[in-house]
């Protein structure tokens, strides 16, 4: 089980992606942060990101650098998921 110290922001997901992930995340333990900031954790992206958003996540992780390294997973567009519940 993951614990609390996972916080989590989620973007650039479908409806349908978005729900399926805050289902897990839920279910794990983690915290998902509904707006940027320093103490999220780990970033999962979508394949819909835009360039404003790459720049807010850059600022981020530079704000971030005292710390432990903020981690960033990009999910490809081509990626086929296989969920489970």
């Amino acid at each position: 089980m993951v614990n609390a110290l996972f916080q989590v922001y989620l973007y650039g997901f479908n409806s349908e992606h978005e729900e399926k992930l805050r289902k897990v995340l839920k279910g794990s333990g983690a915290s998902r942060f509904l707006e940027l900031s320093d103490s999220i954790t780990h970033v999962l992206l979508g394949t819909d990101c835009d360039p404003a958003f790459s720049k807010q996540l850059k600022q981020l992780s530079y704000r971030c650098a005292s710390k432990e390294e903020l981690k960033v997973q990009r999910f490809e567009r081509n990626s086929n998921f296989t969920w489970v519940f």
